[in-house]
């Protein structure tokens, strides 16, 4: 491919990922007949700041450039991290300035100080270094999309590196075209199609275009650590230079596509997990206790894919192979934290096999048992449930004491666009996006069938309570029949994103005597009633009130107000009519590291 061609395809690439960013909080744009241009809030999406990662080199550079024409007359950043490990390092952030300043780009620079002794190597250590700083960049630029100049070479270094390290399917997919940081920024990897020398190709061919002289004779910068051996990813690069690419010169685009299957059957094991772990009682809330008897049904390789899931959903790594294994060791013989205060009359096989000696008494006077600590956050097995101990919580189970919290607020344009970090509640709120009406999707219980079939599904409430009286036998209440629940509750817990979008959303600590309605027909209840039903520890109900325009819509570990939203889902019917795109809450509690 001649320079001119490159680069135009890495232009083509660059308006690609970002397109494809503005669909995060609308699933079935793709694959609906509906024209996803026209709408406005992915248009508004679309409108984001972008910025570059800039290391001056020549990757980063020539992705710099085509970001630079692709975007045009969007405003582009360029963002610099200094890891301050090599002596040219203030040359290279003078070089960055100087070519950001060329382009008409803005720069926006920091250092950061990689510890040579950290346990997990000095690579892993400036990666960390460097994402939290390209966060803290981005966000002091109020950019929401950062750009990322890793190409196919680097693609397919990171899938054999992870081979060589008995990686699963989720390691084996390598890094993702797209992806949320830990503070919430959208990094976008437009170049993984793109191989190292095309890049190069496309640099050179911008330089001639370019007319005037660059910084440096090359026009970036070479990192003399890049043919430092010692780092196992240069030495790998040195054996492809060599051997590999001799004889598997297709091996980029092979071991690429080697990523693209592993990503879809990591994907296809999360959806697994999150099956088994909706069964074991987290279904809104990311780190919800689990009820471990229900766990204890899985077999061995399926706890173990639900546990990791459990993991990342928390915010945390996915334990090594060996943590993992002791934690499933741990579970299937610790019975005596791993059952209720009230036990069932036949206890599920899978306990009484584990442990056929056990006796009853014995199980319930058992104390708390402590599973282990995972970066900073403590894991316990108490009543049948494993869960997380609260920040506020010592390991004696007494919760410390509180003050509440000024209340904050944020537009819901904005949280469309982003997760809403809340640090001194230790977590974050975001939206999820919700194909329309997946309820009406399945079988009713009387063995007929949603309008899907006939290729149409209802998506207003309306449509979806007339397909409830139809689907209801004769003569018995719907709402009180349990074959029309996945008709009734398709859309309970769901907000239309038009009303979000206009909307003033508040997070606020309890005040005392609020309540709200969590259950399709079911009574307003208060928030102290609805914690102790769903046995939520005193120390764990230090949780933000999340209200919509002022009035109670959403509360970590119990869910949305049914209520309240399905208002919002009858008001935008009657101004917009169905479809409409729809969103769910969900909470995630960070780890202590990440929340402070």
């Amino acid at each position: 491919m001649n320079g001119e061609a490159a680069a135009l395809a890495l232009e083509r690439a660059v308006r690609t990922a970002l397109a494809k960013s503005a669909e995060w909080f609308a699933d079935s744009v793709a694959g609906s007949s509906a024209d996803s241009s026209a709408d406005p809030y992915v248009d508004r999406a679309a409108q984001a700041e972008v910025a570059v990662a800039f290391s001056g080199g020549a990757d980063s550079t020539a992705l710099l450039y085509a970001a630079s024409r692709a975007l045009a007359p969007r405003r582009l950043h360029a963002l610099h991290v200094n890891h301050q490990l090599s002596p040219n390092a203030g040359a290279w952030q003078a070089h960055c300035a100087a070519v950001a300043a060329r382009l008409g780009v803005g720069f926006q620079s920091t250092d950061v100080r990689v510890a040579g002794d950290d346990p997990r190597g000095i690579e892993a250590a400036a990666r960390a270094a460097r994402y939290h700083a390209l966060d803290s960049l981005a966000k002091r630029s109020g950019v929401t999309i950062v750009l990322l100049g890793q190409h196919a070479d680097d693609q397919a270094e990171t899938v054999l590196l992870q081979a060589l390290r008995g990686a699963g399917p989720a390691g084996l997919a390598g890094m993702p075209v797209q992806r949320r940081s830990a503070g919430g920024i959208w990094l976008l990897r437009p170049c993984l199609t793109s191989t190292r020398d095309e890049l190069r190709a496309a640099l050179a061919w911008y330089l001639r275009s370019d007319g005037a002289a660059p910084p440096t004779a090359a026009g970036w910068v070479e990192d003399e650590s890049n043919g430092d051996a010692r780092f196992a990813r240069n030495a790998l690069r040195q054996c492809l230079a060599t051997g590999l690419a001799e004889r598997f010169p297709a091996y980029r685009t092979t071991l690429g596509r080697v990523a693209r299957h592993a990503a879809e059957a990591a994907d296809l094991l999360d959806a697994l997990a999150d099956i088994d772990l909706a069964a074991a009682g987290a279904v809104s809330a990311c780190d919800a206790p689990l009820s471990v008897p229900i766990l204890l049904q899985l077999d061995d390789a399926r706890l173990r894919n639900a546990l990791r899931r459990w993991f990342r959903r928390c915010g945390l790594r996915a334990p090594s192979t060996a943590r993992l294994e002791a934690l499933r060791v741990a579970l299937r013989s610790a019975l005596p934290d791993a059952l209720p205060d009230a036990l069932p009359d036949a206890l599920p096989e899978a306990l009484c096999s584990a442990s056929p000696a056990a006796s009853p008494n014995a199980l319930r006077a058992a104390p708390r048992g402590m599973l282990g600590r995972f970066e900073g956050r403590t894991l316990v097995c108490e009543r049948g449930r494993l869960r997380w101990l609260a920040a506020c919580e010592s390991l004696a189970g007494r919760p410390r004491a509180s003050a509440a919290l000024e209340p904050v607020s944020i537009r819901g344009a904005t949280l469309c666009l982003r997760e809403w970090h809340l640090p001194a509640w230790g977590g974050c709120l975001r939206l999820l996006a919700v194909d329309h009406a997946p309820a009406l999707h399945r079988e009713h219980g009387d063995g007929s069938r949603g309008d899907r079939a006939s290729g149409q599904a209802p998506h207003s409430e309306s449509q979806c309570n007339s397909a409830c009286e139809s689907a209801c036998p004769p003569g018995r209440d719907r709402h009180a029949d349990s074959t029309c629940a996945p008709l009734r509750d398709a859309l309970a817990d769901l907000w239309p994103l038009s009303a979000l979008a206009d909307a003033m959303v508040t997070a606020r600590s309890r005040g005392g005597g609020e309540r709200m309605r969590t259950r399709a027909g079911g009574p307003s209840r208060s928030l102290k009633n609805l914690f102790q039903e769903a046995c939520v520890p005193a120390a764990e109900r230090a949780v933000p009130l999340f209200e919509i325009d002022g009035r109670l819509a959403f509360v970590p570990r119990l869910g949305a107000d049914i209520a309240y939203a399905t208002e919002l889902r009858r008001i935008a019917d009657a101004q917009a009519g169905p479809p409409h795109r729809y969103v769910r809450f969900e909470w995630q509690f960070l780890p202590v590291g990440l929340s402070s």
